[in-house]
């Protein structure tokens, strides 16, 4: 579980260092244009519908001495590795900075559903109990928080660290990268596949179509989640412009996504307990109620307020996503089984293939709403504050991800597959077996 755990550590220093401050620096620091920005950001998870669901086909039908899917725990960390520094290398826009930025961020994409699509796979290939996944996951997303922290919060002070500027950020892209590299070897080395995919369960169009087609829970899932990854990309990505221009210091930037990470960390083994007692989905329904207040406080809350004020919302925010990140992967495995159970086919690679592409054309759509809400407002390299822009800026760092926030809350209500009827399921598939 240890081993397992930092895989999602590497994948989310990664992750959380792009969400959090890759807008901020291609407008602030290279000069890029915010809309073209946001738009790229789109048009690159686009592409992954595509890749992430070819990525699971070919994963699940792969074999070699180390299983289906953990071979790619090794042969993803060149281009993890590469990512994370290429995209903080950017030449000036006169120097052929958009097109850089476009082929090194689909470059990224396709690197992170490599490693991504094989790694959450193997949820499904290490145990079949709901219980243990659900400390699996617990395990995982407490790691995710962890390097989420790091990534988040340790960049910026190395950029400064390292002089600031352009430079500043290749000297930190460089340092994490290397850390990136030492934290993806535990998993290839100390995680086992044990639960082997019979040839008969391998996927085909036929199979896959039988497996997704009437998999409501699954279908559900990927909603809730998109809707939840969206809002999530548009309010990370506006966090360091809420900091410099609606609370007038842009130091605060890192304390607040400490804060907010921080607080998913902890309360991410504490909604771990709560689900082996009250389910997977109903740590959701109500860890979700604190960053639905946090949002509604947010976007009415003066930039003159005491920064105390401040600190505890993002708090409140990231106990609420602690249960969110908990229940987003905890829920998963369960409609692989019903998939299986409906269908009498299995391909957990292919199922999480076509979740990939909700979780990132959410936040890919989360990132461009960020960059073209700026857009709109006039912002440009270096400006002054003014109301629209603060407007603009409150639209995405709170209201937006509210409204996205609910309308997950009231899908999720819908969703069917309880703890007692997944029970029942695996009884019956045990006894066919």
């Amino acid at each position: 579980m240890i081993a397992y755990g930092f895989g999602d550590f590497s994948q989310n220093i990664l992750f959380q260092v792009v969400s959090f401050h890759l807008l901020f620096y291609l407008t602030e620091t290279v000069g890029l244009s915010a809309s073209f920005v946001g738009t790229t950001f789109l048009a690159a998870r686009c592409w992954d519908a595509l890749n992430d669901p070819i990525m699971g086909y070919i994963s699940s039908r792969t074999r070699s001495r180390w299983g289906s899917y953990r071979s790619y725990l090794l042969w993803g960390i060149p281009g993890m590795v590469g990512a994370m520094y290429w995209l903080f290398n950017v030449p000036a826009p006169e120097s052929g900075g958009y097109e850089y930025f476009v082929i090194s961020y689909i470059l990224f994409g396709m690197a992170f559903t490599c490693y991504n699509i094989p790694y959450g796979a193997m949820t499904a290939v290490m145990t079949t109990d709901a219980r243990e996944r659900g400390k699996l996951t617990g395990f995982r997303m407490t790691f995710a928080a962890l390097g989420g922290i790091v990534g988040a919060t340790c960049f910026l002070p190395v950029v400064d660290w390292a002089g600031g500027g352009a430079a500043g950020y290749q000297w930190a892209s460089g340092c994490f990268a290397g850390m990136i590299l030492l934290s993806m070897i535990p998993p290839f080395l100390l995680v086992k596949e044990r639960i082997a995919v019979r040839p008969a369960d391998l996927p085909t169009y036929t199979r896959i179509r039988a497996l997704l087609g009437h998999n409501r829970p699954f279908w559900l899932l990927c909603l809730v989640f998109g809707l939840i990854f969206c809002g999530y990309a548009l309010f990370a990505a506006t966090i360091p412009y809420a900091a410099r221009y609606i609370f007038h210091d842009e130091a605060l930037a890192s304390p607040l996504i400490l804060t907010l990470l921080g607080a998913m960390a902890l309360a991410i083994p504490i909604w771990t307990w709560v689900g082996t007692r009250v389910g997977k989905k109903n740590v959701f329904m109500i860890g979700s109620l604190f960053f639905l207040i946090s949002f509604l406080v947010l976007g009415c809350i003066p930039g003159e307020v005491d920064t105390v004020w401040v600190f505890l919302i993002f708090g409140l925010k990231g106990i609420g996503y602690g249960a969110g990140s908990y229940a987003s992967w905890a829920l998963l495995p369960d409609t692989i089984e019903y998939g299986k159970w409906k269908s009498g086919k299995q391909a957990a690679g292919i199922t999480y293939g076509v979740y990939g592409v909700f979780f990132k054309l959410g936040i890919g759509l989360g990132a461009a709403l960020a960059g073209w809400i700026l857009a709109s407002v006039g912002y440009t390299q270096g400006m002054e504050s003014s109301s629209a822009l603060e407007t603009g800026i409150r639209m995405s760092v709170a209201w937006g991800p509210l409204g996205l926030s609910l309308l997950a809350w009231a899908c999720l209500y819908r969703y069917p597959l309880t703890e007692a009827l997944h029970r029942d399921m695996m009884v019956h598939m045990d006894s066919q077996d």
